[in-house]
């Protein structure tokens, strides 16, 4: 028990340090060293894409069915985990670049699967270039809200550098908890290592990721484009999902919000999974992956 104990009262370590279980190599993707693990065979070949301030963990529960089936590719965005943290990078597009490099090294066609913030970035992806897109699989997608000035300003303004770097252990773990409906046993070791970097040599990088790309998804939402998806998409949330919509503006109604926005995507299916929160990959893997398996099996070819 003190040995766990000991876990979450560590600090300073640098996320190079961190052990995620898996095999992780280092990889230099559109001028960046990005962290990624590569398991499975099988085409079309996935992509999977994390959400804001976490790691290619959140899929933890998810890599070894995808894998037996698929080709499976899932990495740290730039800013977090054990990839690069670059001062510099600040847009979608930083990150839908990295998505592209490596789609192409998959062979130039790919399905995407994004949690989150991750969402939001495969669906700017598959806006971007659907020719590379061959489906979109999205957990929880953000960049589905609309925000006017005064809610985009109030939002910058609160979630600044320091809401990161100077946030107690207490109030990183309420956060962590409000992710979830019941945190199963992945959400402790993400939260144990997310204690463990503050103060430690990227901490500040880290934090300043986060700004920058919450910045980044209230000035490039893509409710007003999902009309021009055209790749084959799924869509699931959590029916106690307490990050979407955002409390303060848009209310609790989660399936109002994700049915408005899923009946703009051409074909597109919504499945609200009870039992879970904001990661409902996580909170219930069995459910979701047969979810994601059905559309990955589905007949798909490169949209026009």
């Amino acid at each position: 028990m003190w040995s766990r104990l000991s876990g979450f009262l560590a600090r300073g370590r640098s996320f190079d340090e961190l052990d995620y279980g898996i095999p992780v190599q280092q990889r230099s993707i559109a001028g960046y060293r990005l962290a990624v693990h590569e398991a499975g065979r099988g085409d079309p070949p996935l992509v999977l894409i994390h959400g804001l301030g976490s790691d290619l963990r959140v899929w933890s529960e998810n890599l070894a069915a995808l894998s037996a089936r698929h080709r499976v590719v899932a990495f740290d965005l730039l800013g977090f985990g054990r990839s690069d943290k670059p001062a510099g990078v600040h847009a979608l597009a930083d990150h839908v670049a990295c998505v592209r490099e490596l789609i192409d090294g998959l062979g130039g066609a790919a399905i995407l699967v994004g949690h989150s913030m991750g969402g939001q970035i495969a669906l700017r992806a598959a806006l971007s270039y659907p020719e590379r897109v061959l489906g979109l699989v999205l957990a929880a997608p953000a960049g589905l809200e609309r925000f006017d000035p005064t809610a985009k300003h109030w939002i910058r303004a609160v979630v600044d550098d320091g809401y990161t770097r100077y946030a107690s252990p207490l109030q990183v773990a309420m956060r962590h908890a409000q992710t979830f409906h019941r945190p199963p046993p992945a959400a402790w070791a993400m939260l144990r290592d997310r204690l463990a970097v503050i103060d430690g040599p990227e901490f500040g990088a880290y934090c300043r990721a986060v700004t920058q790309s919450v910045a980044a998804m209230l000035a490039e939402p893509v409710f007003d484009e999902l009309e021009g998806i055209s790749a084959p998409t799924l869509v699931t949330f959590g029916r106690h999902d307490a990050l979407i919509p955002n409390r303060v503006f848009h209310g609790r109604d989660t399936e109002r919000l994700a049915r408005h926005a899923v009946g703009r995507i051409r074909g597109a299916r919504l499945e609200m999974i009870p039992d879970a929160g904001h990661m409902p990959q996580l909170e219930q893997p069995n459910r979701w992956n047969s979810l994601a398996l059905d559309l990955a099996a589905a007949p798909s070819k490169p949209p026009r």
